[in-house]
């Protein structure tokens, strides 16, 4: 039985090699959840998964309509988002952090 996956956060080394993985199976097809992104790294990084059949659809964590769409006929959510780490020093975006993946846990239910 195919497996709608949706992967969030693969535009990161951890992410990329999930999502390679994932499109290594006969049996999942994968929706890349992204942001926005002008990063001419990023892009490149993501050119080889849409060659080998990934689907991106844009969207935001903090945004509940764009996770709704995201999540739309999807089976398995699989986060590799790390947002936390790079605001240690700053409590309030780390706190963020933490309630976009709780709100995203939430979308799954």
């Amino acid at each position: 039985m195919t497996q709608n996956v949706l992967l969030i956060g693969a535009t990161g080394m951890l992410g990329n090699k999930i999502a390679s993985e994932l499109l290594d199976q006969a049996d999942a097809r994968v929706r890349l959840l992204l942001r926005s992104s002008k990063d001419p790294a990023k892009q490149a990084t993501l050119l080889p998964l849409l060659d080998r059949g990934a689907e991106f659809i844009e969207g935001d964590l903090a945004n509940r309509d764009s996770l709704d769409r995201a999540t739309q006929g999807i089976d398995v959510i699989i986060s590799a988002a790390q947002g936390a780490r790079r605001h240690r020093r700053r409590p309030s975006r780390r706190r963020r952090g933490r309630q976009t993946q709780r709100r995203t846990s939430n979308t799954a239910v």
